[in-house]
């Protein structure tokens, strides 16, 4: 159930732009839209809308889907955030998710802030705590990223995260460091990216590293707020699930 509204949701936030277009007072600054898959053949989509509260303030939303052999993970992020000046924002963050054909919902509350440290080079940190409402699973993590914007139409963009677990019968730290591009084709809405991570577990349960290859389209009108890259959450319990690292998250 939730799957399907989340994904009715992502359709409806990717006509957002028109919206924005055809009525400024909604206060919505921008949207985006995107739609790939990976080199396991997991489909992944998310759409963002961005809106004003005040000069200084804004919201965030994604919606997404992101498919994984043992449960696609359906996922709802919002962000409340200040931008104190230019080049500045930061607020507060959370995600609550649903897998897929399992018995397993789980949320995230987190801080985030991003600043430029150059016209065209943007520094991001982020930290939250999580926990499976269906077991006793919990976790805190952090990370960095950074975004380049090479030219007009070309942004790079890196991410290192970190996750810790420590259960009774669980204890392990999880890592995932991630590269990407995106193209916009001129001055259309239109493009596409690309990507690559890898992802390992050290600790007492570790697991070799793994990668992954994404593709996909996007869909980009107007701006996240404060004309920085809009937020994201990592979610190390991707990786958990992928892996089937940790039995009593996936009840089969």
């Amino acid at each position: 159930m939730v799957r399907n509204f989340v994904l009715s949701a992502a359709a409806s936030l990717s006509l957002a732009p028109n919206l924005a277009v055809a009525q400024s007072s909604l206060g919505i600054t921008g949207a985006q839209f995107s739609y790939g898959a990976t080199d396991d053949g997991d489909v992944v989509a998310q759409a963002m809308v961005d809106v004003a509260i005040t000069q200084f303030h804004g919201i965030q939303f994604n919606v997404g889907h992101a498919g994984q052999a043992n449960g696609a993970i359906a996922y709802i992020d919002s962000f409340v955030y200040m931008t104190p000046r230019n080049g500045q924002k930061y607020g507060l963050n959370l995600q609550f998710a649903d897998v897929d054909n399992e018995a397993i919902s789980y949320a995230q509350l987190g801080a985030i802030g991003m600043l430029d440290v150059t016209d065209t080079l943007t520094a991001e940190v982020r930290g939250a705590m999580g926990m499976v409402m269906d077991n006793d699973l919990d976790w805190l993590t952090a990370g960095a990223g950074l975004y380049w914007q090479a030219t007009d139409f070309t942004q790079l963009y890196g991410s290192y995260n970190i996750a810790e677990y420590d259960e009774l019968t669980f204890s392990a730290m999880t890592h995932d460091v991630t590269l990407g591009a995106r193209y916009t084709h001129n001055n259309t809405p239109f493009g596409a990216y690309a990507e690559v991570s890898q992802d390992w577990m050290s600790g007492a349960d570790s697991e070799v590293s793994e990668t992954t290859i994404g593709l996909g389209i996007t869909m980009t009108l107007g701006a996240a707020g404060n004309y920085q890259p809009a937020f994201s959450t990592f979610d190390p319990t991707r990786q958990i699930l992928r892996r089937d690292a940790y039995n009593p998250l996936v009840m089969k």
